[in-house]
Protein backbone atom coordinates (compact mmCIF):
# COMPACT_ATOMS: atom_id res chain seq x y z
CA UNK A 1 0.00 0.00 0.00
CA UNK A 2 1.38 3.42 -0.92
CA UNK A 3 0.78 6.80 0.64
CA UNK A 4 1.32 8.86 -2.49
CA UNK A 5 -1.34 11.46 -3.40
CA UNK A 6 -1.90 9.89 -6.81
CA UNK A 7 -2.74 6.55 -5.20
CA UNK A 8 -5.25 8.22 -2.87
CA UNK A 9 -7.27 9.49 -5.83
CA UNK A 10 -5.84 13.02 -5.94
CA UNK A 11 -4.61 14.14 -9.35
CA UNK A 12 -0.89 14.92 -9.60
CA UNK A 13 -0.11 18.61 -9.21
CA UNK A 14 2.67 18.71 -11.78
CA UNK A 15 3.27 16.66 -14.88
CA UNK A 16 6.59 16.94 -16.67
CA UNK A 17 7.06 16.02 -20.30
CA UNK A 18 9.34 13.22 -21.34
CA UNK A 19 13.02 14.02 -21.48
CA UNK A 20 14.33 14.21 -25.02
CA UNK A 21 16.40 11.20 -25.93
CA UNK A 22 17.59 12.26 -29.37
CA UNK A 23 21.29 12.58 -29.70
CA UNK A 24 24.11 13.28 -32.08
CA UNK A 25 25.68 9.82 -32.08
CA UNK A 26 24.30 6.66 -30.40
CA UNK A 27 21.95 8.80 -28.33
CA UNK A 28 24.79 10.89 -26.87
CA UNK A 29 24.52 14.67 -26.95
CA UNK A 30 27.03 16.81 -28.80
CA UNK A 31 28.83 17.73 -25.59
CA UNK A 32 29.22 14.08 -24.59
CA UNK A 33 30.49 13.14 -28.04
CA UNK A 34 33.00 16.02 -27.87
CA UNK A 35 34.26 14.87 -24.45
CA UNK A 36 34.61 11.25 -25.59
CA UNK A 37 36.33 12.37 -28.79
CA UNK A 38 38.73 14.53 -26.78
CA UNK A 39 39.62 11.57 -24.60
CA UNK A 40 40.26 9.42 -27.67
CA UNK A 41 42.32 12.16 -29.31
CA UNK A 42 44.58 12.28 -26.25
CA UNK A 43 44.70 8.53 -25.52
CA UNK A 44 45.48 7.06 -28.96
CA UNK A 45 48.47 9.26 -29.92
CA UNK A 46 49.97 8.93 -26.45
CA UNK A 47 49.67 5.15 -26.72
CA UNK A 48 51.34 5.00 -30.13
CA UNK A 49 54.01 7.66 -29.52
CA UNK A 50 55.05 6.93 -25.96
CA UNK A 51 53.63 3.58 -24.94
CA UNK A 52 52.28 2.90 -21.50
CA UNK A 53 54.48 5.57 -19.92
CA UNK A 54 52.83 8.31 -21.99
CA UNK A 55 49.38 6.84 -21.36
CA UNK A 56 49.98 7.01 -17.62
CA UNK A 57 51.23 10.61 -17.90
CA UNK A 58 48.17 11.73 -19.86
CA UNK A 59 45.75 9.56 -17.86
CA UNK A 60 44.53 12.41 -15.68
CA UNK A 61 43.35 14.33 -18.73
CA UNK A 62 41.63 11.60 -20.72
CA UNK A 63 40.16 9.88 -17.66
CA UNK A 64 38.68 13.19 -16.49
CA UNK A 65 37.12 13.71 -19.93
CA UNK A 66 35.55 10.26 -19.79
CA UNK A 67 34.32 10.85 -16.25
CA UNK A 68 32.55 14.10 -17.11
CA UNK A 69 30.97 12.35 -20.10
CA UNK A 70 29.59 9.37 -18.17
CA UNK A 71 29.29 10.15 -14.44
CA UNK A 72 25.90 11.65 -13.56
CA UNK A 73 25.61 14.87 -11.59
CA UNK A 74 22.12 16.07 -10.66
CA UNK A 75 20.61 13.28 -12.73
CA UNK A 76 22.42 14.09 -15.97
CA UNK A 77 25.96 13.58 -17.21
CA UNK A 78 28.29 16.18 -15.72
CA UNK A 79 29.16 17.63 -19.13
CA UNK A 80 25.49 18.48 -19.72
CA UNK A 81 25.08 20.25 -16.38
CA UNK A 82 28.39 22.12 -16.74
CA UNK A 83 26.91 25.13 -18.64
CA UNK A 84 24.32 25.68 -15.92
CA UNK A 85 26.95 25.37 -13.19
CA UNK A 86 29.27 27.78 -15.03
CA UNK A 87 26.47 30.32 -15.42
CA UNK A 88 25.66 30.06 -11.72
CA UNK A 89 29.35 30.48 -10.79
CA UNK A 90 29.62 33.54 -13.04
CA UNK A 91 26.54 35.08 -11.40
CA UNK A 92 28.00 34.35 -7.96
CA UNK A 93 31.29 36.00 -8.92
CA UNK A 94 29.50 39.06 -10.28
CA UNK A 95 27.31 39.36 -7.18
CA UNK A 96 24.11 38.77 -9.18
CA UNK A 97 22.79 35.87 -7.13
CA UNK A 98 20.52 37.80 -4.73
CA UNK A 99 17.31 39.70 -5.28
CA UNK A 100 17.63 43.30 -4.11
CA UNK A 101 13.86 43.65 -3.88
CA UNK A 102 11.86 40.80 -2.43
CA UNK A 103 8.92 39.61 -4.57
CA UNK A 104 6.57 39.57 -1.57
CA UNK A 105 7.40 43.19 -0.66
CA UNK A 106 7.06 45.53 -3.65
Amino acid sequence: MTNSPAAAGNPPTVRFGRRGSRGLLLGFSGARVAAITGAIVVFIPSLFLGGLAAVSVTATFWVSLLLIAFVPWAGQPAIETAPTAAHYAARQAAGQSRFLVRPDRP
